[in-house]
């Protein structure tokens, strides 16, 4: 065999074998730091430059640090305390909420919050409409269904960070939360009655129903709060674009829907031509598991 071969061999079997003997460490500026690692302590990493084995100890802060990778191939990342999940380990992460506002505006709603990280949560809620104070019996009015509603909660994280800053609770906090919400309903209307000076009379029209959607994209602005890990309070307002499928001419026809302005059951508006819409709540609940 060519000597020149074995000897190109063996210069790369040991430059192999001096990378792979290398530690390295990756900063979150990019930059990858070539170490021998001697102690990784709670806030600071002390290595040694690998090209200057027997120079000085170098310390570095580990909020610098993506991650490190050893020489035996072992790759550990690091996060900050505040988005750390181990630091929320012990913290209930599910909970079940209802609305305690809701019955005023005839309707029942029980929702399911879930913590899928530190600062983010995900929402669902059912609703049932018609179960509550109906606001329209006096007009002989009456409306029955049900809508969905979904939202990603973004919760608020300090301005600035001190050392060791975390969530008191995962759920806990001020937060925004973009939703959407889809539902359908059965509105029962009244009769129009009309009065005739002339004979002294009042006529009487024949009541109708109408099948309604309804649907809305809102931004929510809210905060929750939770004590003992048990019990949770979240109240908001949120502000959107809706729009349901009532039929405007019915208005002026057989029997009158106008009571119904404003009002989709699951949220208030659209007012008029333009598709505002706007709710708020109070949601009181429980933590489990």
């Amino acid at each position: 065999m060519n000597i020149k071969v074995i000897l190109a061999a063996f210069i790369l079997s040991l430059t192999c074998s001096v990378l792979h003997a290398q530690d390295l460490i990756y900063k979150k500026n990019k930059d990858v730091i070539l170490a021998k690692i001697l102690e990784i302590g709670v806030d600071e990493i002390k290595y040694k430059d690998f090209k200057n084995i027997d120079g000085p100890t170098i310390s570095i802060a580990k909020v610098e640090l993506l991650k490190i990778k050893m020489e035996s191939g072992k790759e550990t990342y690091f996060t900050d305390d505040m988005t750390n999940s181990n630091n929320y380990a012990d913290n209930k992460k599910n909970a079940i909420k209802i609305d305690f506002l809701a019955p005023m505006f005839g309707q029942f709603t029980l929702g399911y919050e879930r913590s899928l990280k530190p600062g983010a949560s995900v929402e669902f809620q059912l609703g049932l409409i018609g179960l509550g104070v109906n606001n329209y019996s006096n007009f002989g009015a009456s409306c029955s269904g049900a809508f969905v509603r979904a939202g990603y909660k973004f919760i608020k994280s300090p301005d600035f960070y001190l050392k060791g800053m975390r969530y008191a609770h995962i759920l806990k906090g001020s937060y925004v939360k973009p939703e959407i919400t889809f539902g359908q309903c059965t509105e029962n209307y009244p009769g129009k009655s009309s009065y005739n000076y002339s004979t002294g009379g009042t006529t009487y029209a024949t009541g109708a129903s109408q099948s309604v959607s309804i649907g809305a994209i809102m931004l929510d602005l809210g905060k929750q709060w939770v004590m003992n890990d048990f019990f949770i309070v979240d109240y908001f307002v949120g502000f959107g674009y809706g729009f349901n499928s009532n039929s405007k001419d019915l208005a002026n026809t057989k029997f009158d829907n106008s009571i119904y302005f404003g009002n989709s059951h699951a949220f208030l508006g659209p007012y008029g031509g333009f598709p505002f819409a706007w709710t708020c709540g109070l949601k009181v609940g429980m933590l489990i598991k």
